[in-house]
């Protein structure tokens, strides 16, 4: 695999970071890897890897806020800013591989932004891949909390006063816990509220919309997720119109399946299902 990194200027004005992994072997298809809340795309670099050794050609991006783009940290004015960043990726890669096949895979707050995408853009995609789905993240705090949390948002939007879950919940690996917490690229700290209302706001709205979907789709989850509630994942894949859909839950794993103990099956059965459709 050989990894190219540059960068592209946003409608905003900021520098948005992000790598282009070519196989060594002439690519069948291309992913793009949408990373979640408060990471960055060099945390995808094994599953490129993986992609790679398998003929995929793969472009991974730093969200706006995110690891080496520019913004501020872990916040968004509305999920259409990020979308608007992929899109203009997608562009990209589209204009440089036009006969290549196109699918996206989105992970957590990822696959709120994929999903979004998805919505506006699926006749362009090959397939829909999400991991960790993000779309009912509210059922983890009470009616109390969200409304007190949505009236600190309004007043302070970029604030930070919600206190992050245990870095336990991302996997059963405790070395995942031990790198997480050494990359200086990642934000661990006290997330704004502003986010997490934008979040449950647009979760609701993406519930309500996932009968639009037609595309293949693919939701995978972890059963003993403790930060993104799998009937997150349900309701995508139940209301999804999408004659060719695939729900798989892996019994056991959290939240980060890619760097769960048997990470190799996880990304063993993407590539199973993305090759399935290529």
């Amino acid at each position: 695999m050989q990894t190219e990194h540059a960068v592209f200027t946003n409608a905003d004005g900021q520098k948005i970071a992000y790598s282009v992994d070519t196989p060594d072997v002439p690519a069948k298809a291309l992913v793009l890897i949408v990373h979640g809340y408060g990471e960055h795309r060099g945390r995808y670099r094994h599953v490129a890897q993986a992609f790679a050794d398998a003929g995929y050609l793969v472009y991974r991006l730093d969200h706006r806020g995110h690891g080496e783009s520019e913004g501020v940290r872990v916040y968004f004015d509305s999920f259409d800013q990020p979308v608007a960043d992929l899109y203009q990726l997608f562009q990209m890669a589209q204009t440089a591989h036009p006969n290549l096949p196109r699918f996206i895979f989105g992970h957590s707050m990822g696959s709120v932004i994929s999903l979004c995408f998805a919505l506006k853009y699926q006749d362009s995609l090959k397939g829909l891949l999400l991991t960790g789905t993000a779309t009912n993240v509210e059922e983890t705090s009470s009616p109390a909390i969200i409304a007190l949390g949505s009236l600190v948002a309004r007043l302070f939007p970029k604030l930070r006063f919600i206190p992050p879950l245990p870095i336990e919940t991302l996997s059963t690996d405790p070395q995942v816990w031990e790198d997480y917490k050494r990359d200086p690229l990642n934000d661990s700290g006290i997330m704004r509220g502003s986010l997490a209302t934008l979040m449950i706001r647009t979760g609701r709205t993406l519930r309500a919309r996932a009968h639009e979907l037609t595309l293949p789709l693919c939701v995978m989850h972890g059963g003993d997720d403790r930060l993104t509630p799998v009937s997150g994942a349900h309701a995508i894949y139940n209301a999804a119109s999408s004659a060719d859909k695939t729900l798989k839950i892996y019994d056991g794993m959290r939240h980060e399946l890619v760097n769960e103990r048997d990470k190799a099956r996880v990304i063993a059965d993407m590539l199973a299902w993305f090759n399935a459709r290529v």
